[in-house]
This record gives structure tokens, C-alpha cells and sequence, in this order.
């Protein structure tokens, strides 16, 4: 799909801000789109990032940049940024955006440097006690523990106590 019908149907967000379903659809458009090169994409979707208001459109938002994540990891460098906003559902995307480091099998040097950085962010979230960002956290430790539970270990070590009880149970589901 070119990126001008892309941008042109996802622009309904900007007509219509406060229709939910609008803001969904538009984020979904986004999530199935094979564009390439995809910079108008990601701008588009950082664009949308400070204006997060629910956890669906933040979730499905986050899916379609998680794809251009991957695609172009050095971005993670201005998802990190995310992480310092006072805007929670900026908080809680950059861990949603980053869950495919999580599920990595055999991370290369580089991945498991950019998973290290993630969980980096995640320690610090732990004393965020927002349900959401607890939830973030527990989720991203539960999807890592399927493929390095050594280091989910250790992290619950480290934190654990500080997290929300439901937060840990999650993070050690497949412990």
C-alpha cells in the first residue's frame, strides 16, 4: 500500500481525535502496512505516541511500531526518550514497542545488548505502581522468561520486591 493512502486513511486520527474506533482502524492500517522505506511511518506513529489515552490504542499502536523497531533497531534510541515522559502511556509503549526483544530465541550480540538496555528501562518502571506500567513489566518478564529465564531470575531478585504482587506473578507465569 503506498504510504500517501496509508498516511491519507490514518490522517482520519487527526479529523476525528477523540473517535476511538477511528484511532484503532488507524492504527491497524499501520500494523498490516508493508512499506518500504518506512520513515514516514515511524514518524507518523512517534507522532501519535504523546497522544496515548487508552491502553488499546497505545497496544495496537505499539504492535505496528514494534515492525519498524525491528526493521531499524538505532530507533530505539528516541523510544528511549519515551522513557522519561511524564505521559505514562509514553512509558508503557517504549516496553510494549520492545516486546520482540523479548521473544528473541537466539539473540545476536547486538540484540541481547538492546534487550539488556529494555530491561534497563523496565528496573527503573518498577517503582512506577500505575497498573498499567507494573502490567508493562510483568509482560515483557513473562514473554523473556519463555526463552531466558536465568536473567528474569535475576531480575525478580533484584526488583521483584518492589513490584505489585500481580506484576510478579505475571513475570514468572512460565518460570
Amino acid at each position: 500500500m503506498p504510504i500517501k493512502s496509508i498516511s491519507q486513511n490514518a490522517g482520519v486520527v487527526q479529523r476525528f481525535p477523540n473517535i476511538f474506533e477511528a484511532r484503532i482502524a488507524a492504527a491497524k492500517l499501520l500494523l498490516q502496512a508493508r512499506i518500504k522505506p518506512d520513515e514516514a511511518v515511524w514518524a507518523l506513529i512517534s507522532a501519535w505516541v504523546p497522544e496515548f489515552d487508552s491502553w488499546a490504542i497505545s497496544d495496537q499502536a505499539s504492535s505496528a511500531g514494534s515492525k519498524r523497531l525491528v526493521a531499524l533497531p538505532g530507533r530505539l534510541d528516541e523510544v528511549e526518550a519515551w522513557t522519561h515522559s511524564r505521559h505514562m502511556w509514553s512509558r508503557r509503549a517504549a516496553l510494549v514497542m520492545t516486546l520482540p526483544w523479548a521473544k528473541l530465541n537466539h539473540p545476536s550480540p547486538a540484540q541481547q545488548k538492546a534487550r539488556a538496555r529494555i530491561l534497563g528501562w523496565a528496573a527503573r518502571y518498577v517503582d512506577d505502581h500505575d497498573w498499567f506500567m507494573q502490567k508493562s513489566v510483568g509482560w515483557w518478564l513473562r514473554d523473556l522468561s519463555k526463552h531466558d529465564p536465568a536473567r528474569v531470575r535475576v531480575f525478580l531478585e533484584k526488583h521483584g520486591e518492589r513490584m505489585k504482587p500481580f506484576a510478579r506473578k505475571i513475570a514468572r507465569k512460565y518460570l
